[in-house]
């Protein structure tokens, strides 16, 4: 998996060709040696981003616990408890204020990571952002619409 996912990152951006534009063959044997280069750099970035992005991932999965705990008992269901007539909610302990912070100071360093990486390989987010949502929906448990 992580070479087919090298492979589609390594990619070059090629530029665009227009029907006026006509490439003498040192030309287009030039490019061919920059975009070998250029496939070197994108392999290199990648090996060079990825142990971070892994060291991300294992961190959440080492809290995904507490995550879900507060997801399940403060967000996606309310749980009451009838206490002296009143109807009061039920007391979830969440993840301490340290874990939050560091939570979301991950989750920075995880978007700059993946805005590097695809600002490499391309100048529309919008496929990463479409990602994204997929990974944090299924993350959270819930539909990405």
């Amino acid at each position: 998996m992580r070479d087919k996912l090298k492979d589609a990152f390594s990619i070059p951006i090629r530029p665009a060709s227009t029907p006026e534009d006509s490439r003498a063959e040192e030309d287009l044997a030039a490019w061919k040696e920059i975009e070998k280069m250029e496939v070197q750099e994108l392999r290199q970035a990648f090996d060079r981003h990825l142990p971070e992005l892994e060291k991300q991932w294992k961190w959440f999965r080492q809290h995904q616990e507490a995550f879900r705990e507060l997801r399940d008992k403060r967000f996606a269901h309310i749980d009451v408890n009838l206490i002296n007539q009143e109807y009061k909610l039920s007391e979830v302990e969440p993840p301490s204020w340290t874990t939050m912070k560091e939570a979301v100071g991950r989750l920075i360093q995880v978007a700059e990571t993946l805005l590097t990486i695809l600002h490499q390989k391309d100048e529309s987010f919008e496929q990463a952002v479409k990602i994204a949502r997929q990974i944090a929906a299924d993350f959270w448990e819930i539909s990405a619409t």
